[in-house]
């Protein structure tokens, strides 16, 4: 079916003026693209430094790039010529920015995924070419790993010089819908890319400037929002302009959840209403367990089935309820719902999610083989396996995960190089991008 997709592709491009050489190079390039795709679900950071090198080699014509913008990306919803590029820059920041990670930075448990070594690296090099987003992803995750790590130095002062070129830069663009989306975050949420625990600086105001600027729902919602926990002159929305905007961006429900903390029956009537969004029919069933334990099994099986679908923070949170549950000290395996069968099906299910791209899957994984290392009831001990549990640690080492390197101890690096955050890696990504 992709081939045939690819076909009708590239037979509407010749028959709309490109050349036989252009037409080879817009497949080439689409072929990249699919390959990047699939280098990202397997966390396969090889393929995507060869992809780049292959990219970088290419003659791509300033005409060249003008018939392929001109035939195929002016219709891609993605396609966006940021300030600084030209011809091959534009069509390499489109090619490696994975445009997927947007949704992420909203979401508190996914967004972790992030700070893996495929997406940082895949958006080095969309930096490289200039593209703003990917720079400003590049620099959000080395600032939260020397701010978690406690790495800061003054060695790395560029890194915020090149954070506030990208601030500049974002700030120019306000005819980008996600572009006005981080730029306004950056004004109401100080610790949103701090460096040092200092922020861009906070100004409501400006930030609701910034998502009025487009009406998507991701905007819209943030609008509200800061109407609604923050003084500004447009005044306080009405509680059915917050439900809209809730409707049309479901994913802004976790910024409002420190605020609806004291109020449980507002969240599940928030959740009820949601509940057709995945991510919030996941977190509806993990508060459903607390409430009413005696749908546990159903609970499980439910959140199960969503896995299933490829929303694989499903999986996690299938987990995370099992073995919060057998690390109680009332934990009793003869008198309770959680088999050894379902501990080890979930655990199967998540170290298949992690193989389909669910970068976290890896940690996790080798912290509960950990956990049933050391666990009081023998039974449970049985499950462990020193095999998986290295490996475990060496996948996700492979995708640069600090806690991963800290158990593996200090040889890992010569397999996986530095960790994500650390002094030289950092050092590398300024060089890299700042080489001409």
């Amino acid at each position: 079916m992709k081939t045939l997709a690819m076909s009708l592709i590239l037979l509407t491009l010749i028959a709309n003026g490109l050349s036989m050489e252009d037409t080879k190079t817009s497949d080439e390039i689409m072929q990249m693209k699919c390959q990047l795709n699939t280098a990202y679900q397997s966390g396969d950071v090889k393929s995507i430094s060869d992809i780049y090198l292959n990219y970088d080699k290419m003659p791509i014509t300033e005409e060249t790039f003008q018939q392929i913008k001109s035939n195929f990306l002016e219709n891609s919803l993605y396609f966006y010529q940021w300030p600084g590029q030209k011809g091959k820059d534009t069509l390499g920041g489109w090619l490696f920015y994975p445009d997927f990670i947007e949704d992420w930075l909203d979401h508190p448990s996914i967004k972790d995924n992030l700070d893996s070594l495929p997406i940082l690296l895949t958006c080095t090099y969309a930096s490289r070419y200039n593209h703003a987003l990917a720079r400003f992803f590049v620099m959000r995750t080395l600032l939260n790993a020397y701010d978690r790590h406690d790495l800061s130095n003054n060695k790395y002062t560029f890194l915020e010089s090149i954070r506030d070129h990208t601030t500049t830069t974002l700030a120019e663009c306000k005819d980008h819908p996600y572009a006005s989306y981080i730029m306004g975050r950056l004004h109401s949420d100080g610790q949103f890319m701090a460096y040092k625990g200092k922020g861009v600086g906070f100004n409501a105001e400006t930030a609701l400037a910034y998502h009025e600027c487009h009406n998507d729902p991701r905007n819209n919602f943030w609008a509200v929002f800061i109407r609604d926990e923050y003084k500004v002159k447009r005044g306080k929305p009405t509680s059915l302009e917050i439900s809209q905007a809730l409707i049309g961006y479901p994913l802004g429900f976790f910024a409002m959840l420190p605020s609806l903390i004291a109020n449980p029956s507002q969240i599940m009537g928030y959740l009820d209403r949601l509940v057709n969004h995945s991510c919030l029919k996941i977190e509806k069933l993990c508060r459903d367990f607390y409430i009413t334990p005696s749908s546990t099994l159903k609970i499980l099986e439910d959140l199960k089935e969503i896995g299933h679908t490829g929303i694989y923070i499903a999986y996690a949170e299938l987990a995370a309820i099992i073995f919060d549950e057998i690390q109680e000290e009332t934990f009793d395996l003869d008198n309770t719902v959680i088999s050894i069968e379902l501990i080890k099906e979930t655990l199967q299910l998540l170290e298949e999610s992690g193989n389909k791209g669910f970068y976290q899957a890896w940690m996790k994984l080798a912290n509960y083989q950990e956990l049933l290392k050391n666990h009081k009831e023998s039974r449970l001990q049985f499950l462990y396996n020193k095999l998986s549990h290295r490996n475990y640690l060496r996948r996700a080492a492979s995708l640069g995960d600090w806690q991963a390197y800290s158990s593996l101890k200090s040889y890992i690096v010569s397999s996986y190089g530095p960790p994500i955050g650390s002094n030289e890696l950092t050092k590398n990504i300024y060089e890299f991008l700042t080489h001409t």
